[in-house]
Parts: structure tokens; sequence; C-alpha cells
């Protein structure tokens, strides 16, 4: 009764049901996925009233999901779920964590490495602004300032690995947001090039022309079959219908 009703988005009845599953069986991989699967399902990321009992479900769904992952080791769906879960819940740390256990389990799963590179890129951006912003450079780069060294120490690994995860991924699978987020990494990679002209214009260089085979790739379609999974997260840039492809 309670896959049937998650099955038919009667979520809370699901979870009354799956409860007693547990309950009467904890060793039920199938009742603790469903049940986890139901509490992420009610978990809203902008609670606006009763926001403690939306976040016991934000729990429960992560206590689920790992009980799930203790009864089968195998199971890659729980580990993206909490890795995911996490994400979206701005715990960058304990994202990390779950996405690279899964990694480990699946390394060339398309989810995780898309995933584990997109939140690369975000801390990367978020960390130079964070150093960039009181420079008032406007759009100059990075590059010539004295701040480049220590945005360059606090992103390089970051950032060359979300390149490599992403190149990785985009042979598995044909993603315009793969391909979008590429060429914003190597956007972060040009701005620490730190004294380097040759490699500032390299990078900026390999940026277009991977815009370029992202709108390329939008425009045949392909990038919406990998988009629509609601555990990816969408590239900035190709949100907007209207976003303009580089000349």
């Amino acid at each position: 009764m309670g896959i049937s009703a998650f099955d038919h988005a009667k979520y809370g009845e699901a979870i009354l049901h799956l409860e007693r599953v547990v309950t009467r069986d904890p060793s039920s991989i199938t009742g603790h996925f469903y049940l986890a699967e139901a509490y992420d399902k009610t978990y809203s990321e902008d609670c606006a009233r009763n926001c403690a009992a939306n976040e016991r479900r934000h729990r429960r769904a992560i206590e689920e999901y790992n009980r799930t992952f203790e009864l089968d080791p195998s199971l890659i769906g729980a580990l993206k779920a909490i890795a995911w879960r996490y994400d979206r819940g701005a715990n960058g740390d304990e994202a990390e964590r779950y996405y690279r256990k899964a990694l480990d389990l699946v390394p060339n799963d398309f989810e995780v490495l898309y995933n584990l590179a997109v939140l690369d890129w975000r801390r990367s951006y978020q960390f130079r602004e964070g150093k960039r912003s009181p420079l008032k450079l406007g759009t100059r780069p990075l590059i010539h300032d004295s701040a480049c060294a220590q945005v360059r120490a606090g992103n390089l690994t970051r950032v060359e690995e979300g390149i490599a995860l992403l190149e990785r991924a985009v042979e598995i699978a044909e993603s315009s947001d793969a391909q979008a987020h590429l060429s914003l990494l190597y956007r972060e990679h040009a701005d620490i090039q730190c004294e380097n002209q040759p490699g500032y214009d390299r990078d900026l260089g390999a940026a277009v022309q991977w815009a370029r085979r992202a709108c390329a790739t939008r425009h045949r379609g392909r990038g919406i079959i990998i988009s629509a999974s609601e555990h990816l997260w969408p590239a900035p840039a190709l949100q907007k219908q209207s976003a303009a492809c580089p000349d």
C-alpha cells in the first residue's frame, strides 16, 4: 500500500504505511528506500510555515537513505540521493563526502561526475568573488592583481578537478549543461593564471569553444535529455532560453 500511495504521489499516506513496514521488518531495503523518497518528496527547500516539521522530513529522508545504504552498500541510488539532498540544502562538505563515496562505487556515473564538478565550480566561484569583489576590478582580469596568488592557491585543485570530472562526463553523455559548466570552469581557470597571459588566453579560448558546443547541443535538443533529471543542477548560462551563444 505504501509504494502504491507513493506511485500516486500521495506521499503523506505513503509515509504512514511505510513507517509501519520498516517497523515490522527493519531489514526491508525497499521499505526504507521508498520511505526516504517519500520524506524527500514532502520536503520543501523554501518553507513558509512549520519549518520545524519540514526540517524533520529532511532529517528523516537522510536517515532512511543511510539505512538503505547500510542494508545494501551496492545501492548507488541511496548515496546519490543523500548527496543531492545535502547539496540542495547548501551543506557542501557532506554533499561532497557522499558524492565521493558514490564515485568510488561507480566511477563513470554521469550524475555524480556532473554534480561533484558543479559543486567544485560553485565553491571556486564563491571563493574568487569573495576575494575579487573588494578589489573593484570591474571586467578586468584578476591575473595581474596581487590577490591572484591567494585565489589560485585556494581554487586551483578544485577547478582542475571540476574540469577533469566534466571532461569524463561529456564522454559518457552529451549534455549542454555539462558543456556550459566546462566553459565556466575554464573561465575560473583563466582568472587564476597569475601573470601568465598566454595561459589566460588559452583558457578563455577553451571557454568559448565549450560555450559554442553547449549552444549547439542545446539547439539540437540534446541538453534537455540530461537536464530533465531532478537531481542535476542546471547551468546558469542556459537557464534562460535567450542566453546568447558566442559568435
